[in-house]
């Protein structure tokens, strides 16, 4: 049997953001809504369990930690697994700035209506409380008001910080990038580590730390693997001299371009020409 509570409210003091109804439900195998439309935005968290959910003839299967949000008036169809029925609540609301907020948050426009939330507890808690006050009353209505911000504070907070993680790292790899384009374009003309820090805008420590992080390598490394590499290109596919490859992969010094090359391949490019 389900076990199932909810609240329904004709909201009027709040115009900006309001709660409409809410509710918590131990779905029964195969429970299932639609396929139809809302007068509201409705967000569902899943407690435990699993289901499926379907917008925009897109199928998702959703399970425990995840929510999904179904905006109004657009046609949508989940119901709970046969064998692993999920527990979950709901949130439905609107108001003058709804839709602004959830831009805001990244939550609407997003690539895909389902996405991770961690505190499952808070959000249960939050929701229950919202039971409670199921009568009408000014007291109750601010009470749920401010229950529904609290609600929408967490969520908040989980989705905008993934999204500076995701903006952050995007631009880490766009400096590994840039770097790397460097490297590659003018290693055979000198440049050093505060040459390609210079060029990406920023300063060698923090370049250090993004490829120790991201490729697990210093810039340096990096920098010397890349023109040795194209050493031994060169070693096999050409007959120049060892000076001369030495100056065309960017060593000033063939002892020096020598000393590094063995220290890395354990011969001497003479022996390596020899034997590859």
């Amino acid at each position: 049997m389900e076990n199932a509570c909810q609240i329904k409210l004709n909201p009027v003091k709040f115009t900006d953001f309001r709660l409409c109804y809410c509710g918590y439900e131990e779905c029964e195998p195969g429970h299932s809504f639609g396929p139809a439309v809302k007068s509201h935005y409705v967000l569902h968290y899943v407690l435990s369990g699993k289901g499926v959910f379907r917008l925009n003839n897109q199928l998702y299967t959703v399970s425990k930690g995840e929510a999904f949000l179904i905006p109004p008036d657009v046609r949508a169809f989940y119901a709970a697994d046969n064998d692993d029925p999920w527990v979950y609540l709901w949130v439905g609301f609107d108001g003058d700035s709804a839709e602004a907020y959830l831009k805001e948050m990244k939550l609407l426009g997003a690539k895909k209506p389902v996405f991770t939330l961690t505190k499952g507890i808070e959000l249960k808690q939050i929701v229950m409380e919202m039971l409670k006050h199921n009568t009408a009353g000014i007291e109750n209505e601010f009470a749920l008001q401010g229950l529904l911000c609290k609600f929408f504070s967490i969520v908040c907070s989980e989705v905008t910080r993934r999204g500076r993680k995701a903006e952050d790292d995007s631009k880490q790899n766009y400096y590994i990038r840039k770097a790397i384009e460097y490297i590659r374009d003018n290693y055979s003309n000198g440049v050093n580590v505060s040459d390609v820090s210079e060029y990406v805008g920023l300063n060698r420590s923090y370049l250090f730390t993004l490829f120790q992080d991201h490729l697990g390598i210093s810039p340096q490394k990096y920098l010397s693997n890349f023109r040795l590499e194209r050493a031994c290109e060169l070693l096999k596919a050409t007959n120049y001299s060892i000076e001369d490859i030495s100056y065309s992969c960017g060593y000033r010094d063939p002892l020096v371009f020598s000393k590094a090359f063995k220290k890395l391949y354990g011969v001497s490019p003479l022996k390596f020409r020899k034997e590859c």
